[in-house]
């Protein structure tokens, strides 16, 4: 668990958890939902997500990181999927903290859900993803998915609902 208290090394390699970064972590890709942080400033850094994280372990007394990008990336290295020919549709995919907004969807868009945890389930969501023309989302990670695979994606929020994902807006 991120929050569990280690001294032995570890590895920091994915969503906006840094503020859980101990001494002995090393971090790969994590970043932050919020800069009013201080972050670990003995961790071994080899990349965070973006320059606002890099400026935050900067200023937090660690060291200057230039090495940025989320590792989810590369999923498509993991799980590899051929963007043969697409279905001529749009997908709508919510951040789980955006389900209760009210949305209309055209004709040409499918809502698909996010909730799901086990390989298998993930594997299957990834497939259909990549029949779409195109994507529309508010989960970050799910557009990082989407450039993974080349799919044309596009990040949304809703109305009322800006505050609803964890931090203050930097993702």
């Amino acid at each position: 668990p991120v929050t569990r208290t280690t001294k032995q090394p570890h590895l920091f390699g994915l969503g906006s958890i840094g503020r859980f970064i101990r001494p002995s972590s090393v971090v790969c890709g994590t970043g932050i939902s919020r800069a009013d942080v201080e972050l670990a400033r003995r961790a071994q850094y080899v990349s965070v997500r973006g320059p606002i994280t890099a400026h935050v372990v900067h200023q937090s007394g660690g060291p200057t990181v230039e090495r940025f990008g989320d590792p989810g990336v590369l999923v498509s290295r993991i799980i590899p999927i051929e963007r043969d020919q697409t279905n001529g549709r749009v997908a709508l995919v919510r951040h789980f903290s955006h389900l209760d907004a009210p949305v209309r969807v055209p004709e040409h868009v499918d809502e698909i859900g996010i909730l799901m945890s086990r390989r298998a389930d993930i594997e299957r969501f990834l497939h259909r993803l990549a029949r779409y023309d195109a994507v529309i989302t508010s989960s970050l990670h799910v557009m990082i998915v989407c450039q993974s695979y080349g799919i044309p994606c596009g990040l949304v929020t809703f109305e009322g609902f800006e505050g609803t994902v964890h931090g203050t807006g930097i993702k």
